[in-house]
């Protein structure tokens, strides 16, 4: 990966065919194409903890990268040389907005951004549609189960996380120990 100006990646992934890794934290949101090693910048570099996490959709390959001011999409297709070309960036959610895990075609995405900056976790559905599942915390790390019907989000560093349900109506997470790492 190319030398960052600041800081570390707190996210990489690969776009749903490969052809694409994406790399996001407060460096700015960068996309190497996997063929041939050439970068491209998603999303500049500005303060530290402007942009935190980048994902790309398994649904559609769009990226979605979350940081201080909120959660953003932004297209993403290819030139006739097969460099990507992203769209206009759009605005998801607002408040601060830090880890995003797939859920089955449900994006979680950790945080303060409902109404009342209550921490937690933001569902968005296919639909478009937003639940909020409640914490006592804003998770730092959240992870999903291989058949995305549990997410778990923790605290940095180590101090225990939430446990949902995601499948269930109207989830209420329980406190789980953690030692710092969220993963199923």
């Amino acid at each position: 990966p190319a030398v960052t100006p600041s800081g570390l990646f707190a996210a990489v992934g690969f776009n749903p065919d490969g052809s694409f890794l994406t790399a996001g934290g407060d460096s700015g949101i960068l996309v190497w194409e996997t063929d041939n090693g050439r970068v491209s910048t998603a999303q500049v570099h500005g303060k530290p903890m402007d942009w935190r996490y980048a994902i790309f959709s398994p649904v559609d390959g769009s990226l979605y990268f979350s940081g201080r001011e909120g959660l953003f999409r932004r297209s993403v297709v290819r030139d006739n040389s097969g460099a990507p070309v992203f769209g206009e960036r759009e605005q998801i959610l607002h408040g601060f907005a830090s880890g995003l895990q797939w859920c089955g075609s449900t994006l979680a995405v950790s945080g303060r951004f409902d109404d009342k900056r209550q921490p937690g976790v933001a569902l968005l559905h296919a639909d478009g549609s937003v639940r909020h599942l409640a914490a006592d915390h804003a998770p730092d790390q959240i992870a999903a189960s291989p058949d995305g019907r549990w997410l778990v989000g923790t605290r940095y560093p180590g101090s225990g996380g939430t446990l949902w349900d995601v499948s269930a109506p109207a989830s209420t997470g329980r406190p789980v120990p953690s030692p710092s790492r969220a993963s199923f």
